[in-house]
C-alpha cells in the first residue's frame, strides 16, 4: 500500500492501514507537535528546579566571633561563623576550662613529644635566658643594617657561631640582634 506522510510529506510502501508516518522520527515530531505546550511546561519546571539547586545566597550575615559581614556558603545557609579559624576561637573563648583540661590531659598522653619539642626551644627560655636581655641592650635594632622592631623581625645570633652545638654559648657578650636578612648573611660568611 502506497501512503503520504502527514509530517513531511514523502511517499512510503506500508503493509499496515494505521500506518500515517514514513519513519520513526516523523513520529516523534508529530508528537512533539502535539503535545508542544505540555512538553515546554515540563521544560520550565525543570530549568526552575534546576535554578533553584543553583540559585546562589544573596544574604549576608554577621559572624558571630569578629562581626565580619560574611555570605554563607550555599551548602550550609545557617552558617554563623565567617570561618572555621573564627569559630575555633569563639570555642576557645566560651569553653576555657574544657579547652585547658584538654591541652593538660593531650600533654600527660604525647609526653614524649612535648618533650622533645621543649628540647628544642629550650623551655622558653631560649638563649640561656638572655635573649631579651640582649635585644633590650641592643635597643631592638639590627647591629649591622640599623632597621628596628616594628618593621622587621629580629633575631638572635651567637656571634662565634656556636648557635647549633650541643652546648652554645649562650653568654650576653656573645649574643647580637640582627634582622632576619642580615642574619642569612652573617651564616653564609661564617658557613
Amino acid at each position: 500500500m502506497v501512503k503520504k506522510c502527514i509530517v513531511c510529506g514523502k511517499v512510503y510502501t506500508t503493509e499496515s492501514k494505521l500506518s500515517k508516518y514514513c519513519s520513526h522520527a516523523c513520529c516523534c515530531k508529530q508528537w512533539k507537535l502535539n503535545n508542544r505546550l505540555k512538553d515546554l511546561a515540563q521544560r520550565k519546571a525543570y530549568n526552575k528546579r534546576r535554578w533553584l539547586k543553583i540559585k546562589p545566597t544573596i544574604f549576608k550575615r554577621h559572624c558571630l566571633f569578629c562581626d565580619k559581614l560574611f555570605r554563607p556558603d550555599r551548602k550550609h545557609n545557617f552558617q554563623q561563623y565567617c570561618s572555621g579559624r573564627c569559630r575555633r576561637k569563639n570555642y576557645v573563648k566560651n569553653n576555657r576550662d574544657k579547652v585547658l583540661l584538654w591541652k593538660k590531659n593531650d600533654r600527660i598522653k604525647h609526653k614524649e613529644q612535648y618533650s622533645k619539642r621543649d628540647a628544642k626551644y629550650h623551655d622558653k627560655t631560649r638563649y640561656g635566658g638572655n635573649r631579651r636581655k640582649a635585644m633590650v641592650r641592643d635597643e631592638f635594632m639590627c647591629k649591622i643594617c640599623g632597621e628596628q622592631y616594628p618593621d622587621v623581625r629580629l633575631v638572635v645570633h651567637h656571634v662565634d657561631g656556636t648557635g647549633q652545638d650541643e652546648t652554645p654559648n649562650q653568654e650576653l657578650n656573645n649574643l647580637q640582634t640582627l634582622c632576619r636578612a642580615c642574619h642569612a648573611r652573617s651564616h653564609k660568611l661564617i658557613v
